[in-house]
């Protein structure tokens, strides 16, 4: 059977609006590679099943300015977007002091609605450089909670965005590994379940990592683990690195760092911290129930402050000197 070339589009050189034109070649053939160079979209619909590439990072998706909300690029199921970079401003860009509502790549269902409407299903996420996006340079929202609606997202570096990662509502199982979500607002807004985030760095974010179901605002939002993940220098050594708010079903931190960030602990229990090192990285635990730093190694000794928690545990833990770490 002879294979099918893929797709080559050109850039213009300008900012012509050419989400049309690479949703028109998704449809009809299937897979589209973008050239080098920038290509202005006002917002691609990817058809389920295709495959948007690049030749690199100098292949650009740009988001048009005059877009106030919505995505570069919306997928859905089994689609795959993969080696290019998305940028949501070709202008000078700072970042972002909160959340807006222009994000990169788009992952959303409406599981919520509980009206039998089929959910996408999986979607692939690789080799990505995403930036300048006042929204998430990942967003996904409201795909629900079977396994088959999930995305893998591996090799992607986010910068500049209001949130590198945006799971802002009822989503599961989804898995990240190897992403640098670094000098964002937020590195990761974590408000669904069962995800997984391995080998990932939410390192110089003014926000490193947050959990937050303080107001029931997203069910199942607060079970899942990370993994070998780092969260330094937090809104330049003052900010949080860890934040978990009202999370009741547990939460699992193995083998990561936190260096120069706060870990703030709000009306939380089942929250553990396994195999962590850290320093400079006050504690704060206010309320819920049991929290557990297991076999971690600080120096210096964190400051824990601790209010209205009795079940907070610290088994074998040491400083770097080898002594070990108790709880006054």
């Amino acid at each position: 059977m002879e294979e099918m070339e893929a797709y080559v589009l050109s850039s213009t050189g300008n900012q012509k609006d050419r989400t049309e034109e690479i949703e028109k070649i998704l449809k009809e053939k299937g897979s589209c590679v973008l050239g080098t160079g920038d290509f202005y979209v006002s917002g691609v619909k990817m058809p389920e099943g295709t495959t948007l590439s690049g030749l690199g990072e100098k292949s650009c998706i740009v988001l048009l300015p005059e877009v106030e909300e919505g995505a570069a690029v919306n997928l859905s199921a089994f689609c795959r977007i993969q080696n290019l970079s998305l940028t949501g401003s070709r202008e000078a860009f700072e970042r972002p002091v909160s959340l807006g509502k222009r994000h990169g790549v788009s992952f959303v269902g409406n599981a919520h609605e509980k009206d039998g409407k089929p959910q996408p299903r999986h979607a692939f996420i690789s080799g990505l450089h995403i930036t300048n996006f006042t929204g998430g340079g990942m967003y996904f929202s409201d795909t629900g909670v079977n396994l088959e609606h999930s995305s893998v997202v591996s090799d992607v570096r986010i910068t500049f965005c209001g949130a590198g990662i945006w799971i802002p509502y009822y989503s599961e199982f989804h898995k990240f590994t190897n992403v640098c979500a670094n000098r964002n607002f937020y590195g990761c807004i974590n408000n669904g379940g069962n995800n997984v985030f391995s080998c990932c760095s939410f390192d110089g974010n003014t926000e490193g990592f947050l959990i937050d179901n303080s107001e029931n605002q997203s069910p199942n939002s607060d079970h899942g683990s990370v993994i070998g993940c780092t969260f330094n220098h937090s809104d330049f050594n003052k900010g949080v690195g860890i934040r978990v708010l009202g999370a009741k079903h547990g939460f699992i931190f193995t083998s990561c760092q936190c260096f120069y960030s706060k870990i703030v602990l709000e009306n939380s229990r089942g929250i553990q911290f396994a195999n962590f090192n850290g320093g400079n990285s006050p504690i704060e635990v206010k309320g819920g129930g049991l929290v557990r730093f297991a076999d971690c190694i600080w120096s210096p000794v964190p400051e824990f402050v601790i209010e209205n928690n009795e079940t907070v545990r610290v088994d074998n833990c040491y400083n770097r000197l080898g002594e070990k770490i108790e709880l006054n």
